[in-house]
């Protein structure tokens, strides 16, 4: 697969790089970024907002604690705090599958698409209260000002905290977004953009992967770039022909 080549590509290249992952989870549950944050000596922050997941986010990452910042809040266009929904085991219910644990967003719809899969579904729905933040005021918090990685899975408000970088001030070398919930708008919106601020592009499964070719970070990535996609059975290039 490519994107964990990329990941190793970067370890190698920026051994302290900066990161931040918004949308957490547990920091263990299908995290592409884990295994490298814990190997490394990376230093950054993991956004979650649900408290339950946040409880066992800070509890995974207690051995990097020095390196590792959690951050209880949701990444949203301002500070007022706002309605989140999510999925909750209920006593005396079956326990919820898995994958069903990390889905969490703003956007209720997204999470009543996968109904048809819970049975008593409405049981299981929870909505919350969080505090909200936007990405700049978190990084500033946190003397974050240079971003080398930033990913992204908040089950469909991705592009929105995309639309939120100052690509002049705090571009980040490597953006892992999910794409699997946008619509077909949204989707071609979030390439569109990404590529007119120079980043080239791939999809792998449910996530598409990035890379800002022109930014010095990038010179012992970049010549790898078509190699990793072209290896990869599981990745589309995206508008790769317009930076070949």
């Amino acid at each position: 697969m490519a994107g964990p080549a990329v990941l190793d590509a970067l370890a190698t290249a920026h051994p302290q790089a900066r990161f931040v992952q918004v949308g957490a989870n547990d920091g263990e549950m299908m995290d592409p970024v884990r295994s490298t944050i814990v190997r490394s000596q990376w230093t950054g922050l993991v956004i979650e907002p649900v408290p339950r997941l946040f409880a066992q986010l800070r509890a995974n990452y207690a051995s990097a604690s020095d390196r590792v910042t959690p951050v209880n809040v949701a990444v949203a266009q301002s500070a007022e705090p706002a309605q989140f929904f999510h999925l909750s085991d209920v006593p005396g219910k079956p326990l919820l599958p898995d994958w069903a644990q990390g889905l969490g967003t703003f956007r209720k719809e997204v999470i009543e698409k996968h109904a048809d899969r819970i049975p008593d579904f409405d049981s299981y729905l929870q909505s919350i209260t969080v505090p909200c933040m936007t990405l700049q005021a978190i990084c500033d918090e946190h003397s974050v000002e240079q971003l080398d990685l930033l990913a992204i899975d908040t089950e469909g408000y991705d592009f929105e905290i995309i639309r939120q970088i100052d690509f002049a001030r705090m571009a980040p070398l490597v953006i892992i977004y999910e794409h699997h919930h946008f619509d077909t708008h949204t989707h071609r919106a979030c390439i569109q953009l990404l590529q007119t601020n120079g980043y080239l592009m791939f999809e792998e499964g449910l996530d598409t992967w990035c890379l800002r070719a022109e930014d010095p970070r990038a010179a012992r990535l970049v010549k790898h770039w078509h190699g990793w996609v072209a290896r990869s059975s599981f990745a589309k290039a995206v508008g790769q022909e317009q930076s070949a």
